[in-house]
């Protein structure tokens, strides 16, 4: 214990959809400690389903905002309970679901700016906000408004062009013009919106965190060329939007907040943190020495958040993107000025070629993980997956396919290329380039509900049936959507036998491959419409909870038809952004992401493509692709 208490390092965090989880990653960039709080099971009193509330039209999906507040406490106190040492911490980051809005209330800027180590944060913050249960990325009810603002900006290509995505339902800005247009009253006693990512920054920093390109690129409201926000497009959502959503800032810019003395002062969205003179600040963070046993008198944190369906890229929600750090010294008196090399001069960081110097509490066994199978408690892999695997981009030619809550899939882009498929987000790594993601909604609750019905709830069982029917499944294929589809828009269940008719019913074995082959075959053939082709030096890089299971990832391998990597971690939100924390505490240097990460465990082969699998494949795409057309034309008609 004593050895492991001093280990310096820094913490990763994820806000995702169903749960709260921290981990600790050392100079040598290990993860030595992790813990996590669950919203359905550790937080039974607010009711939550999969950390959800799905309301009656199957649409509305929302969070109470008070259970992240509370989540937040407990694991704190956890991490303090269990004798965590923060006095070895060197900088904190975080990811979050991406596109779920958070409303403050008129006043509660004020509440953030003094809020007492001494009481818990939900007391605190319980009357501060003027949405009590928001609405987050598993929401498709504001197809009104989303057609409200291709309108506004003349169709969905033009919005796609202006913003990187044409409307989506879950993206902020349509959520936002839905809350505006059906309770008028809470908004107007909002002062300020969170996306979640920033609303978690918030929380740390005691003072409102700005939205930064990367995740805002996930709004509707962004310009991703001029990086403003579009002024047709909040004119569409809602008046005095501007104003509730402050200046976008770019990733990688440092904002100055006025009231922080031990922990947290001035908030870095993850970039260059000692170009520029900081300021101290004067009044005390919620998390003091009282609270959580910040003792030391140097005391610094860089807090980097990202938002992805989490994942989140994102959390996946992201996570996905909004990378923001935080900094803060203890050292000089307050308001003085203090250049960056004091900064650095004043307390080493073991890390090589670099300074900081957070000191801020002890460390609980490690949170138990599933052996086979998907965790428990999925989580988004979000934009800080996508920024743990960053050694690998561009030049390897790698997609990551994010297995966590929703299943995303990400390419790195030299230039953006809108189109009415997929979205195209600021570069959270590069700023000079471009990210394309593609979101499924139905991801890791969806094969929960098939092992659960198919497999008698057994990962074990599950592994079997993939193992024993062909590749191919005898031509057998199937779409499971039990909430609203992203990639493409469709809801329910369709199965299809060989000769294309549609039936009731697999037998068990059949309907775990008809999943899982159906889940990849619609990854893929969405890829291709984006421009994605399989390369000779092409891999993919798999992450979130379903990359423990090794037959799903044959299936990846086989429908691909590439090579299946992976990293020794379920919990690549956390570490990705752990990462970027160090990158931060190393920024003064010029130091390239990719160095910051060279030290980092290298992907690990899991899965190679079977012989012939390109030969079953091809053939099921077509009649995948086929059978998708049909199932949408009988929905909404036929495709434009």
């Amino acid at each position: 214990m004593a050895e492991r208490a001093a280990r310096r390092c820094c913490l990763g965090w994820d806000f995702s959809t169903q749960q709260v989880k921290v981990v600790a990653v050392d100079a040598e960039l290990s993860v030595f400690y992790e813990d996590s709080v669950h919203f359905d099971r550790d937080l039974v009193e607010f009711g939550t389903q999969g950390g959800v509330h799905v309301h009656k039209d199957g649409l509305t999906v929302t969070s109470p905002v008070l259970m992240w507040v509370q989540a937040l406490d407990v694991i704190l106190e956890k991490m303090k309970a269990s004798g965590f040492d923060f006095s070895q911490v060197l900088a904190l980051s975080g990811a979050g679901q991406q596109h779920g809005s958070v409303y403050w209330k008129t006043g509660a800027g004020q509440v953030l700016t003094s809020l007492s180590p001494d009481l818990p944060l939900r007391e605190q913050l319980q009357a501060c906000f003027s949405v009590s249960d928001c609405p987050v990325w598993m929401d498709s009810s504001t197809a009104a408004q989303c057609r409200q603002l291709e309108a506004a900006v003349g169709g969905a290509r033009a919005l796609s062009r202006l913003t990187g995505s044409r409307a989506y339902e879950r993206f902020t800005g349509n959520q936002i013009a839905k809350i505006y247009q059906q309770n008028p009253e809470a908004y107007s006693r909002t002062e300020r919106i969170s996306l979640v990512s920033s609303f978690a920054a918030s929380l740390f920093l005691g003072s409102y965190s700005p939205v930064d390109h990367s995740d805002g690129s996930g709004m509707n409201l962004l310009q991703i060329q001029d990086k403003v926000w579009s002024q047709a497009c909040l004119g569409a959502c809602a008046p005095r939007l501007e104003e509730k959503l402050g200046r976008p800032v770019p990733s990688c810019s440092v904002v100055v907040v006025p009231r922080w003395l031990p922990l947290l002062v001035c908030r870095k969205i993850c970039g260059d943190v000692m170009q520029r003179r900081l300021r101290l600040a004067t009044s005390q963070p919620p998390f003091s020495a009282s609270s959580h046993g910040l003792s030391c008198p140097l005391v610094a944190a860089c807090l980097s958040w990202s938002s992805f369906p989490s994942s989140a890229l994102g959390p996946s929600g992201i996570l996905h993107l909004c990378p923001a750090s935080l900094e803060d010294r203890g050292v000089n008196p307050p308001h003085t000025p203090f250049s960056c090399e004091e900064l650095w001069r004043a307390a080493p960081c073991p890390t090589p070629k670099r300074t900081a110097c957070l000191k801020c509490c002890p460390q609980p066994a490690p949170a138990p993980q599933s052996t086979l199978g998907e965790p428990s408690l999925p989580t988004l892999s979000s934009a800080m997956g996508f920024l743990q695997d960053a050694k690998w981009w561009p030049s390897l030619g790698t997609t990551q396919v994010s297995l966590g809550t929703s299943d995303t899939l990400f390419l790195w882009l030299q230039e953006p290329t809108p189109a009415l498929e997929g979205h195209i987000f600021c570069n959270p790594v590069d700023p000079q380039h471009y990210m394309a993601l593609l979101c499924f909604k139905n991801g890791s609750l969806m094969r929960e509900k098939i092992r659960d019905e198919s497999a008698s709830g057994s990962w074990s069982e599950f592994s079997k049936a993939l193992q024993s029917t062909e590749m191919g499944n005898g031509g057998n294929l199937g779409f499971y959507f039990d909430v609203m589809e992203i990639t493409p828009e469709i809801i329910g269940r369709h199965r299809f036998s060989a000769e294309n008719h549609e039936v009731s019913a697999f037998p068990r074995d059949v309907e775990i491959r008809a999943l899982i082959e159906g889940q990849f075959l619609a990854k893929k053939i969405h890829a291709e419409a984006l421009g994605y082709r399989v390369m000779p030096k092409t891999k993919i890089l798999a992450t979130g909870g379903a990359s423990h299971n090794r037959d799903i990832l044959q299936v990846l391998a086989d429908v691909f038809g590439t090579p299946v990597y992976i990293i020794d971690t379920a919990n690549s939100a956390c570490v990705g952004s752990a990462y970027r924390a160090f990158h931060g505490l190393a920024a003064g240097a010029d130091v390239p992401f990719a160095e910051i990460v060279k030290l980092a465990p290298n992907p690990r082969l899991v899965a190679t493509p079977t012989p012939g699998a390109s030969q079953v494949y091809e053939a099921l795409l077509q009649r995948y692709a086929m059978l998708e057309q049909r199932i949408l034309s009988q929905t909404r008609g036929p495709p434009e």
